[in-house]
């Protein structure tokens, strides 16, 4: 991707009680310095303020169809890299469904022919309509991205499916179509992420600065390019609901976890540390004599390769602080059987903004300075040789 590029999106807001979600999309898509042109329904006025969505996308509100003698729907589109409508309501989805377009927003949406995604929320029973969900498959069979809504609390007290993602993922969702379409859909990715937590008692333990927020980025990414993500965590990050996760804690846990699983790609991007201990079963006191005694983790990693079947793509990751990191990394690749090794150092645990080196056969590429979604984004373009 072209770290230059400026990227512009046409924000489409419908009447959904969760669009006051989208006022914080739109300051996360803003931070990353991405143009945002707001289009509300005639309906959105009664849940978000022209006034606030002007101000936090920091571009004035499109409303006349007519403007300066040019018509505004097809004017406003010609700039847009993506346009997407966040929330859709079952009546805005209705209209596009049908190619009804009587306000602004739908004969802009129409008009698009660049990539599109919507953002589906509303009440349960009216999502799981079959009416609803017939017209979701029209718009996928047209190529519009669809994100399943999530399942939790709504609005109305009740507790189901029809809930807008949390405002990050959404963020990253769209950067990922923005950035780059990756070929996974029905890809089986299994990625694990976060720190590994080995007791030295029942209250202390030993552990590492790993926290598992790349790890969540690139589960998301990959569910929303159509794969079927399994996620083993030590952390707990914001994750879109079709994702499958394993809690875990040790070492131990995530072999257990990794080597039943049966996929298609396997991303280890968790800390595992390198030595675990018999943990004592009482709590020990600062006047205790205490000598702990490690013994060193399973390679999890290697002992994957040597069962995974042919087909299956493995990438490593390798933390060295010594001058001599890529020629490391490439070393531990063959040593541990893996398709891709991302080399890096200690300094981008917990950065926002990462640099790293992606080792493979054919020779080493070098990225710096990236942020999450991006650091995601090239880490799965390896899977599919993109």
């Amino acid at each position: 991707m072209n770290k230059n590029t400026s990227f512009e999106v046409a924000f489409g807001i419908s009447g959904s009680i969760s669009a006051y979600k989208s006022l914080d999309v739109i300051r996360h898509l803003r931070k990353k310095k991405i143009h945002i042109t707001p289009i509300l329904s005639d309906s959105a006025h009664q849940f978000v303020t022209p006034w606030s969505v002007e101000t936090l996308a920091e571009s004035p509100l499109i409303q006349a169809d007519v403007h300066s003698g040019k018509i505004t729907h097809l004017d406003v589109i010609k700039s847009a890299n993506l346009f997407i409508i966040c929330p859709a309501s079952a009546n805005m989805i209705a209209k596009l469904s049908t190619g009804h377009c009587n306000d602004l927003l739908s004969a802009s949406f129409l008009s698009f022919t660049g990539n599109r995604m919507v953002f589906p929320a509303m009440h349960t029973e009216m999502y799981e309509n079959s009416i609803t969900q017939s017209n979701l498959e029209r718009l996928k069979q047209q190529g519009i991205i669809v994100v399943t809504p999530d399942e939790g609390a709504l609005a109305c007290g009740d507790t189901g499916r029809g809930r807008l993602p949390e405002p990050t993922i959404i963020s990253q969702l769209i950067q990922a179509h923005l950035f780059k379409s990756l070929p996974l859909n029905g890809m089986a990715i299994t990625i694990t992420c976060g720190g590994t937590s080995e007791p030295i008692d029942p209250v202390r333990h030993i552990g590492n600065l790993g926290s598992g927020i790349s790890g969540h980025v690139m589960a998301n990414l990959a569910a929303s390019y159509g794969a079927k993500v399994t996620l083993i965590r030590s952390k707990k990050h914001p994750i879109l609901s079709s994702i499958h996760c394993i809690d875990v804690n040790t070492a131990a846990d995530i072999r257990d976890a990794v080597l039943t699983q049966t996929c298609d790609a396997l991303i280890m991007n968790a800390a595992v540390s390198d030595f675990t201990l018999t943990a004592q079963e009482k709590k020990q006191s600062r006047g205790c004599s205490l000598n702990l005694t490690l013994s060193p983790t399973e390679d999890i990693l290697k002992a994957f390769n040597q069962k995974k079947p042919p087909h299956c793509k493995s990438i490593g990751f390798c933390l060295s602080d010594e001058d001599n990191l890529t020629g490391i990394a490439q070393n531990k690749r063959i040593q541990k059987g893996c398709d891709v090794m991302i080399a890096n150092n200690s300094k981008n645990f917990g950065r926002e903004h990462r640099s790293f080196h992606v080792i493979t056969s054919r020779g080493t590429r070098s990225f710096k300075n990236l942020t999450l979604e991006e650091t995601g984004i090239e880490i799965l373009s390896t899977l599919v040789g993109a």
